[in-house]
């Protein structure tokens, strides 16, 4: 398919194994849209997110494409399906154009190409991200009929300010009859079963309406991400709490950094098993963490972390250790009949 007087050229590739220089503009395509995204922070190095697209997990099956104008990559789209058997008709959708190409109709010729590989699949619902930094997402996702799901806050907190007492405090909770386990790295053998309940608590955290249910980790899946952090230089730190009368998860936290982004401290995710709320185990362990990064990632700035809007006791906890507001994502989810129609309704 050719757009604006042959002027732009689609083609779907493979990006783990695209070719260069195409590899290299598609990354670059990326920072260009992080950077519109977040401008305040520095550019993400080249190098890491080229290993980045070099890597995808054993689960992810995309379906990806580009549009280029000459040798430049202007615009890209995925949609993903996760094969490890839960939510099997949902798929994960991504849609990104440079701001200098946008309404020329290169989204929606985009949209036509998720629909067209997603044909004869069911009745297959498509939850994608927009940005209220970048209001073409929004204004985009309005067009094509998709309904917003969940509402989030990305928020962060300056390590700088972070209340040491505080801190200090929380890390003190330790409630009798619990303990803390530390994994740097890679899960040992004898926490998988241990990891996994951890995992899957992020199931209890708000989903709106979004149209899928529980996703379940398996111990494979788990080795499969922790070979992709490993390949792409990510260092990552979990507590466990373990409730030592039984053994079980009590609840888990855990963050990432790479050291050639030094300034930013993903945090990957935080929760409690719901049988053992009501300990502060979730300021326990998230004290403990910070504790740790200030003693050891002095060079860290921030600490960057993702809430659903309600989901009002982790954003309480959040809210007293200095997380602030920075922007908020809403995951919009489009429907496969409703995207026919908008197609059709374009001419498309």
């Amino acid at each position: 398919m050719t757009l604006v007087g042959s002027r732009y050229a689609t083609r779907q590739v493979d990006v783990t194994t695209l070719p260069e220089p195409a590899h290299t503009s598609y990354c670059r395509l990326h920072m260009r849209l992080g950077q519109e995204r977040v401008p305040e922070d520095p550019p993400t190095p080249l190098h890491v997110v080229q290993k980045r697209f070099r890597r995808r997990p054993a689960v992810m099956d995309a379906t990806e494409w580009i549009v280029t104008e000459g040798d430049e990559v202007v615009a890209a789209a995925n949609v993903v399906r996760w094969t490890q058997g839960s939510n099997p008709l949902w798929r994960d959708a991504w849609i990104g154009v440079l701001p200098e190409h946008r309404r020329r109709g290169i989204a929606s010729s985009l949209v036509r190409r998720i629909v067209e590989a997603a044909a004869g699949q069911g009745d297959l619902v498509f939850g994608s991200d927009a940005n209220d930094r970048v209001p073409a997402g929004a204004a985009f996702h309005e067009r094509i009929g998709a309904r917003p799901g969940l509402s989030n806050r990305k928020s962060q907190a300056a390590l700088a300010e972070v209340d040491r007492a505080l801190m200090r405090e929380w890390a003190s909770i330790d409630p009798a009859g619990y303990r803390l386990v530390w994994v740097s790295g890679d899960v040992p053998d004898e926490l998988m079963a241990n990891a996994i309940v951890a995992y899957d608590a992020m199931n209890t955290a708000p989903r709106g309406d979004l149209q899928f249910g529980d996703w379940h980790t398996t111990a494979d899946e788990i080795r499969d991400w922790e070979r992709l952090r490993r390949s792409s230089g990510y260092e990552q730190w979990l507590i466990l709490a373990i409730h030592e009368a039984t053994g079980e998860t009590a609840g888990f936290t855990q963050v990432q950094r790479h050291p050639d982004i030094p300034w930013e401290v993903k945090q990957q995710g935080t929760a409690v098993v719901p049988a053992h709320r009501g300990h502060g185990i979730g300021k326990w362990m998230k004290a403990e963490m910070v504790e740790r990064i200030l003693r050891e990632w002095a060079d860290a700035t921030f600490i960057r972390t993702g809430n659903a809007y309600s989901n009002a006791p982790m954003l309480s906890i959040n809210d007293r250790m200095g997380f602030r507001t920075v922007w908020s994502v809403v995951v919009w989810q489009s429907r496969h009949d409703d995207l026919v129609r908008y197609l059709e309704g374009r001419g498309l």
